[in-house]
């Protein structure tokens, strides 16, 4: 079999969190339809999550918190789990070393999370794909 190659895709999405958070301002969207992180996610942003050196954008307080989720067929059970950096990088090493002669792709989508106010925005989803 071949060599696989890897690319990969990131897509920022901290333009649209600043549109988000412009429309809560003017009145155009309630708070209360940010404030709704689910449970899985503040405790993942809680064990799992990355601290940020910066408030939270809606209630001020420094508990924000990356946290990033995984997606992908070849992760069979793993997919649609938190994880940590540490994890991922391994998880994409793995990846990246996988000789296949279909497409495979891996999707890693970061979440801010505020654990005081259950504010949450994803801000990347990054694909990585195996051809």
């Amino acid at each position: 079999m071949s060599a696989s190659s890897l690319s990969r895709r990131v897509m920022d999405r901290h333009l649209d969190r600043t549109r988000v958070l412009a429309q809560v301002r003017r009145g155009e969207r309630s708070r209360s339809s940010i404030l709704d992180a689910t449970p899985s996610l503040i405790a993942s942003a809680e064990v799992l999550g990355e601290s940020i050196d910066a408030d939270c954008p809606v209630c001020g307080q420094q508990n924000l918190r990356l946290t990033r989720w995984i997606h992908g067929q070849w992760l069979g059970e793993k997919s649609g789990t938190a994880r940590n950096v540490t994890e991922i990088q391994k998880l994409i090493e793995d990846f990246a070393a996988l000789e296949t002669g279909a497409d495979a792709e891996l999707s890693i989508h970061t979440v801010e999370v505020c654990l005081h106010c259950k504010w949450n925005f994803l801000t990347q989803h990054e694909v990585l794909t195996l051809r």
